[in-house]
């Protein structure tokens, strides 16, 4: 009898949970599952939904300091281990610290030391 007794609170404990779990519409294209996204999102109990984001700061590539030093055309950039900034121009290396602010160029234009045909994936390493 007791038995039977647990197997019953057990299976209204489950038919509960699952009555009370968040109902999230889904759909299923060419095998790859699709969320449907509304205009609100949906609420997880327990769990924060809201976010805000604040600016930091920007590199602002039409700024005449920064226009003055080449800084024209960002195609890459990394992020070394202090947080320094270092993105990629034309044929050079422009480093920001990690508030934006300009700090100096690394490199120009050519074949010899110091030089670069071209900068294509820039990435920072330890040394």
């Amino acid at each position: 009898m007791k038995k039977i007794i647990y197997a019953f609170l057990i299976s209204l404990l489950l038919i509960y949970c699952v009555k009370n779990q968040e109902k999230v519409e889904k759909t299923i294209v060419d095998g790859v599952e699709i969320i449907v996204n509304h205009l609100e999102p949906y609420k997880i109990k327990g769990e924060r939904i809201d976010f805000i984001l604040e600016k930091e700061f920007v590199i602002d590539t039409e700024n005449e300091e920064l226009a003055k030093a080449g800084v024209d055309l960002i195609r890459d950039f990394d992020v070394d281990s202090e947080g320094n900034i270092y993105c990629v121009g034309k044929e050079v290396i422009f480093k920001f610290d990690k508030k934006g602010n300009f700090i100096k160029t690394i490199g120009r234009k050519g074949q010899g030391l110091g030089e670069f045909l071209s900068v294509l994936n820039l990435r920072i390493t330890k040394a």
